[in-house]
């Protein structure tokens, strides 16, 4: 059991899948579709009531700026999110876990082992994003390791794990996150050799779910390899090819969720990718309802490795 002073505990953590858009050629299907969605399918979410009149209208003016974005003459928007989202939980008083793909470029490959879609790709090389992680860690957030293949093997796991500790000034106790919750049995223990901390890949990608089970962190029997599940996920909630909530339905199912991780005194974990934060398509909105929400439910917020270092200390783990 966790102490009481708080009903339950909110784990923050971004999944960082693409970083740069001016990485994609005009042509290319990534771009067409940020595209489509800034002019069409905002429009059609407008008519809906599920975006805001001034989101469209930032919609349309994001989409007039993409050229100069692309001649570095404006900011990118996918980096520039992390930074806005970054301020917005220090204004709330909040820190979260940054998890980075360290391998651009390769889809990698999926949980079977084989070559995974090329829409798996992270176009963007984490070495050339020091400044941002330095600036991140500086203002106390986390950074994690948004893993590629590290779910394959030992060698996979190491070098990417160590293409994180290179651009960190400080580099202990790191934790991993598969790309796109690919599970193994056996990387667990591929995990641990490799030297990460905890794992917080287990999770779902269709549902959001919250059990007796899964309402702490574990250590596998036998491992010494922390297990941080994973309950809620805006692109489950969210996505159009998921379950396509409207975010007042969303928000809904997220309220109940955290009324039955009260009842357990629960650490529940949140993922909310920063490519969606703002543009296109603004599910931002929806991550600060919650956040202002849980503040005044009574829970506490922490990153994954408080929040794994918290439950193992209580419980002399």
């Amino acid at each position: 059991m966790l102490k009481k002073d708080f009903t339950y505990v909110i784990v923050l953590t971004h999944d960082v899948d693409q970083l740069l858009l001016r990485n994609y050629s005009f042509l290319s299907r990534e771009f067409l579709n940020f595209l489509k969605y800034l002019l069409l399918s905002n429009l059609i979410r407008l008519f809906k009531g599920r975006i805001k009149f001034m989101a469209y209208v930032n919609s349309i003016l994001t989409l007039a700026s993409l050229q100069f974005v692309k001649i570095r003459i404006l900011l990118d928007p996918w980096e520039n999110a992390i930074k806005k989202l970054a301020k917005i939980e220090m204004r709330f008083g909040v820190r979260s876990t940054f998890f980075f793909i360290p391998i651009g470029g390769m889809p990698g490959y999926d949980a079977n082992g084989e070559p995974a879609h090329s829409s798996r790709i992270a176009r963007y090389n984490l070495a050339n994003h020091k400044n941002l992680l330095d600036w991140l860690s500086r203002n106390g957030f986390e950074i994690g390791v948004h893993g590629l293949n590290a779910h394959i093997g030992l060698k996979f796991a190491r070098d990417e794990l160590n293409r994180l500790k290179q651009l960190l000034s400080s580099s202990n106790e790191i934790g991993i996150r598969i790309h796109w919750l690919y599970q193994r049995e056996e990387m667990y223990k591929i995990f641990e050799r490799a030297g990460f901390f905890y794992d917080a890949t287990m999770g779902y990608n269709d549902k959001i779910n919250l059990t007796n089970d899964t309402s702490k962190p574990f250590k596998y029997p036998g491992s010494n390899l922390w297990v941080l599940p994973l309950h809620i996920q805006d692109s489950t909630l969210l996505g159009e090819w998921r379950m396509n909530l409207s975010p007042k339905e969303a928000f809904e199912k997220i309220r109940s969720l955290l009324q039955v991780a009260k009842s357990l005194n629960a650490i529940v974990t949140i993922s909310w990718h920063t490519e969606h934060f703002f543009a296109p398509r603004y599910w931002g909105r929806l991550y600060i309802r919650v956040l202002e929400y849980a503040k005044k439910d009574g829970a506490k917020f922490l990153r994954a490795i408080d929040a794994i270092k918290l439950f193992a200390d209580e419980n002399r783990i």
